[in-house]
């Protein structure tokens, strides 16, 4: 199962609320075990679990923090006192992740058609386009910059891999998951890409 906890930061730092996070969703899920004893980082900086099948995605944008987690098999989902979920796949199956959330809210236009023609392949600019007269131009663009954002952080990329990578055209076995939330009070998305897990 594969699921996404997210917080407002308030006036605390996103990076100490994606930890709190992480330490929240880890110590629900894997109870018997310290969260410092099964998270540590890839030679890529890539956030990851010691813990076979199982995988870690962190993000965190303009006053909030997420973190999604995947791990083999099925349990009852617990409740957080001070976050929110979003149940990703409630399957038996766990996933490789990558996660991104970002706020629309303070995108300039200029400056995003500026990025999306930089890096945004023609199927997402085909996109971008339909989607504007959907969502608007500034939530459409986030929508492509957060599947984007998470593909490279699911093989591990980072943002050198951007431009060539087209949310899109998806290779056979990955998928993503976009939605809206609102997070303290302000609308944010939250997209997230799942590779089944060759080692589960």
């Amino acid at each position: 199962m594969t699921i996404a906890l997210y917080a407002p930061c308030g006036d605390k730092k996103e990076h100490d609320v994606a930890v709190m996070l992480r330490n929240a969703l880890l110590s629900a899920f894997f109870p018997s075990e310290k969260p410092e004893n099964i998270f540590c980082y890839a030679a890529s900086g890539r956030p990851m679990l010691t813990l076979p099948g199982c995988d870690l995605s962190v993000s965190h944008s303009h006053g909030a923090a997420s973190v999604a987690l995947s791990r083999p098999g099925v349990m009852p989902l617990p409740a957080f006192d001070s976050a929110e979920f979003l149940l990703l796949d409630a399957s038996e199956k766990a996933f490789q992740i990558g996660l991104d959330i970002e706020t629309s809210a303070d995108k300039k236009q200029k400056t995003a058609e500026k990025v999306a023609r930089r890096e945004f392949t023609a199927g997402e600019m085909a996109y971008l386009e339909k989607a504007s007269g959907d969502y608007g131009f500034q939530e459409a663009f986030v929508r492509v910059w957060t599947r984007k954002e998470a593909l490279v952080k699911l093989t591990g990329e980072g943002l050198a891999g951007l431009g060539k990578t087209d949310s899109t055209d998806l290779s056979p076995g990955l998928r993503l998951f976009t939605q809206k939330i609102t997070v303290g009070g302000k609308d944010y998305i939250l997209s997230a890409a799942l590779r089944e897990n060759s080692k589960d």
